[in-house]
């Protein structure tokens, strides 16, 4: 266990200078999305999509960043606790220096609120984007069979919503996680939306 956290402590000290040239919101973040190693099996590029997610969300609510890297964590942690896949050591260090880094930074939390606080942002994030209102659209556009008179603005729209929907699946992915096997009314509701949306 010291020799863990010599190296996390060592890892977390370089992470620290490469992340402080890494430009936009995110920072180190940023740079893990896409960088789960294969040896996690399925599951690695769902670690990738919550990362990424974290990086979109960072400068609206760094809290729910948060909340999603320590899920990507425990989830690696989960699946490979031994640390014996190819690269899984590496990513879990200087995922945790992320982590670290986060909570440096002062980003207030408590844990037993951390499911409400993200449903309450899943919920906003998809009043903001206006979620609905694409999916109506996208109806509209199938309906009246004319994607050929407007292209470019059913290509832009497309790829917005695209990412939306990453996002979207991403917050579904760790308010599954974490609700786990609890009953109440809360993860019932959760668990509903998650089954509705499975398709995203």
């Amino acid at each position: 266990m010291d020799n863990w956290e010599r190296l996390v402590i060592a890892a977390s000290q370089r992470q620290h200078l490469s992340s402080s040239s890494t430009s936009g919101p995110g920072g180190a973040a940023a740079g893990l999305a896409g960088a789960a190693p294969s040896s996690l099996g399925g599951r690695a590029s769902d670690i990738d999509r919550i990362l990424q997610a974290a990086n979109e969300i960072e400068e609206d609510d760094p809290n729910v960043a948060r909340i999603l890297c320590e899920s990507a964590f425990t989830m690696a942690q989960e699946l490979d606790p031994s640390s014996e896949g190819r690269g899984v050591l590496q990513f879990k260090t200087a995922l945790m220096s992320v982590i670290k880094t986060k909570k440096k930074e002062g980003t207030s939390h408590d844990r037993d609120r951390d499911i409400q606080h993200l449903w309450n942002f899943y919920s906003r994030y998809k009043r903001h984007k206006r979620v609905a209102e694409m999916e109506r659209d996208q109806q509209d556009w199938r309906e009246s069979g004319t994607f050929s008179t407007n292209f470019q603005e059913m290509e832009v729209k497309a790829g917005q919503m695209k990412k939306v929907y990453v996002t979207l699946r991403a917050l579904l992915d760790v308010l599954e996680f974490l609700v786990g096997d609890s009953t109440d009314s809360q993860s019932r509701q959760i668990l509903v939306e998650v089954k509705k949306n499975q398709k995203i």
